[in-house]
């Protein structure tokens, strides 16, 4: 009764993740030494066509470590990314005028390449917490322990490769963006909750603990009181440490649960304040179109996908950022394929009927314009950076066409959507007329009402209200007897008349 007790408790904590036990067979990277991993190569796994797939490294390659991939990180930053950029223009004119003075037989100096002003931005690392639950359940490894006692113990790997990166703003722009150099992605948002909880407290513990005179003299006691820390100077030659802000994190999510309800209940509930963003499957972006029954064989086929915006639609709300997966060059993996891996040719019908993608770069830039995410994850590096550097194309004005685009136009700021986007829907417009039309008949009854109910008022004044040729008498009681007056207000003939109002006739 216990274990199925703790069993439903599992369930309903991991109700709001991807968090599952599925995985419990095969051999896991816990199964071997370090020794044993370290022996094996790496070799291409799937068998493509052209450069994406080459087969060239297989076999030279090894399994690295995590300080192995900090210290590749930060030769890429100091080392290989300068060969391209220039950041100090004193070293790089030097340099060029001593390597092009001369000519090479009678040749003229070749060109000097265009100087860069500003350094190039840092590279990060987009990590991953991997199958968090069944290595903690199976081989009580808990990930999160791991992770910061790496950080502690490599301290100097992960001081030049990301922290020291995550205060510097000096040499940014006006108005530039600048990528975090730590992300942490999961499909466990408990864990990346975690996480966060536990670098803030850490970082703010270790910043108050004053200046570098006030250290120890023991370097592990050093270390780690000034983990997760960032040195500024204060008044005078002292200095002090501030805690260095938290990674951002992505919770990751299969196409089978962005799609519900008590998903983005429990992201809103719980954790809009701690993820920053969301991974989903690409497939979350698209819809299977029902198929519709045609009358000519003429006819276009049916339709098979629809672009979807409900993740988009929910992340907007929550204000994270859009991280999908994963893009491949081959065709069978791309999000509007058919299962029998054939590529159909459709003509679009209407604004929500999508154009297979005959390429990865086709399918990226309808991601990046079309649906508007922030970044994708993929294996084609190269069309990645290519397609998120491209501006989006304009909307074709011709929906029926086979070349029609399927990006926006950005200067078009009208209520025009893509030609991958459904139709702006008539039902909250038709509310609006209604609701507005039974105001205006109410405002107009108003007005009418109270028209009516002034003149049946005014009526009713004049006749109460007693008249003798001309002279206001309206002060004297119903019943009041009056002189007969000529037209110049003498009496006639000393007879009197009685002046009598309607209701005196029929009191009579």
């Amino acid at each position: 009764q216990q274990q199925q007790q703790q069993q439903q408790q599992q369930q309903q904590k991991d109700a709001a993740t991807d968090a599952s036990t599925s995985d419990s067979y095969g051999y896991w990277v816990y199964d071997f030494t370090l020794e044993e991993l370290k022996k094996l190569r790496l070799n291409q796994r799937l068998e493509g066509v052209g450069e994406e797939r080459s087969a060239a490294f297989d076999g030279l390659l090894t399994i690295p470590t995590l300080t192995e991939i900090l210290e590749l990180l930060n030769d890429w930053n100091e080392n290989v990314q300068h060969l391209w950029y220039y950041s100090n223009s004193k070293s790089s004119s030097s340099s060029s005028s001593s390597s092009m003075g001369t000519d090479v037989e009678g040749q003229p100096p070749p060109p000097q390449q265009k100087q860069h002003y500003y350094p190039p931005p840092p590279r990060g690392l987009y990590m991953e917490l991997k199958d968090f639950p069944w290595l903690l359940q199976d081989a009580n490894i808990d990930l999160l322990d791991l992770l910061f006692e790496h950080i502690s113990n490599e301290q100097n790997a992960w001081q030049t490769a990301l922290l020291q990166h995550m205060c510097d703003t000096k040499l940014l722009r006006w108005g530039e963006y600048k990528l975090p150099p730590l992300v942490l992605q999961s499909f466990e948002a408990e864990v990346l909750k975690r996480f966060t909880i536990r670098w803030e407290e850490l970082a703010n513990s270790n910043s108050n603990n004053g200046n570098d005179n006030e250290y120890n003299n023991n370097t592990t006691a050093t270390l780690s009181s000034s983990l997760l820390t960032h040195e500024v100077p204060i008044d005078g030659n002292s200095t002090a440490r501030i805690p260095l802000p938290t990674p951002p994190t992505i919770v990751l999510v299969s196409h089978d649960k962005c799609r519900d309800e008590a998903f983005w209940f429990e992201m809103g509930d719980s954790y809009r304040n701690i993820i920053s963003g969301i991974g989903p499957d690409k497939m979350c972006f698209f819809r299977d179109q029902p198929q519709s029954k045609s009358s000519s064989i003429e006819e276009a086929p049916p339709r098979l996908f629809q672009y979807e915006p409900t993740v988009m639609e929910q992340a907007t709300k929550l204000d994270w950022v859009v991280h999908p997966w994963t893009e491949r060059p081959e065709q069978e993996f791309f999000a509007t394929t058919t299962e029998n891996n054939e590529r159909q040719r459709r003509i679009r019908q209407t604004t929500a009927v999508l154009t297979p993608f005959e390429t990865v770069l086709e399918e990226i830039v309808f991601l990046k314009c079309t649906v508007g995410v922030h970044g994708v994850f993929s294996e084609s590096v190269n069309s990645a950076v290519r397609a998120l550097s491209l501006v989006c194309p304009a909307s074709n004005k011709n929906s029926n066409s086979n070349n029609a685009k399927l990006c926006p136009s950005n200067n078009n700021k009208s209520n025009s959507f893509s030609l991958a986007t459904e139709k702006l829907s008539l039902g909250p417009v038709v509310l609006f007329s209604f609701l507005l039309g039974i105001l205006v008949a109410l405002v107009v009854l108003k007005y009418c009402c109270e028209l009516s109910f002034n003149s049946r008022r005014q009526q009713q004044q004049q006749r109460r209200a007693p008249q003798q040729r001309g002279r206001r008498s309206s002060h004297l009681p119903p019943h009041s007897a009056l002189p007969a007056t000529d037209d110049d207000g003498d009496a006639v003939d000393g007879i009197n008349e009685v002046v009598l109002n309607e209701n005196d006739h029929e009191m009579l």
